[in-house]
């Protein structure tokens, strides 16, 4: 498996495992059986209704290495506060934004360096190139904490990905994400995605 390292110098696995769809104690299981191969990177959600199944306590764990808001919504805030009381309870290692831009994004590094923490990294499933296309504000964020546009790490959903065809996942794939050769039962789980 390998490995990233995010701006607070935690490590942690590349490649993650979507949890949309897996409900229930099926959910729970093949949680189980990932992080039983070596798996520690999981996408949940509340919209996905599996929170109650994929929880912590469910999975043995005491933390998760990272807390993702993954996108903008009325109550930033609240949301921004949630994540920092899980953050110093020792519940997350990292909180990070995702699909943030403009004011947004702003108000994400103003909450944190506010509170005299380290604001984590941003990742867009359209990669660095939407940020040409959003207002400058970001630049200016970036340069505060010493951060450049090398220190915002994307990320591409395998499944879909915004790609039309599976010829055009397979070049990605190729290109990209090499790794995932040795990772079979992820190729395994895309592939049927893809169909």
């Amino acid at each position: 498996m390998q490995y990233i390292t995010l701006n607070n110098g935690i490590t942690m696995p590349s490649i993650g495992l979507g949890t949309y769809e897996l409900c229930g104690q099926k959910g729970v299981k093949i949680m189980q059986n990932a992080l039983q191969i070596g798996y520690r990177f999981f996408d949940t959600a509340q919209m996905y209704k599996n929170e109650k199944e994929l929880n912590l306590q469910n999975l043995g764990l005491e933390y998760v290495d990272l807390l993702v808001i993954h996108e903008p919504y009325e109550n930033t805030k609240e949301m921004y506060q949630a994540c920092e009381e899980a953050y110093r309870k020792g519940l997350t290692r990292t909180v990070e934004v995702l699909n943030f831009y403009g004011r947004y994004f702003r108000g994400f590094f103003r909450f944190w360096l506010d509170k005299g923490l380290f604001p984590f990294i941003e990742r867009d499933e359209n990669g660095v190139r939407y940020f040409a296309k959003s207002d400058i504000g970001w630049v200016d964020c970036l340069r505060s904490c010493n951060m450049s546009i090398k220190d915002i790490k994307h990320y591409i959903n395998l499944t879909t990905g915004g790609m039309k065809t599976a010829k055009e996942r397979k070049e990605l794939l190729e290109r990209h994400f090499k790794i995932l050769s040795k990772e079979l039962e992820i190729l395994h789980i895309a592939h049927k995605k893809w169909k």
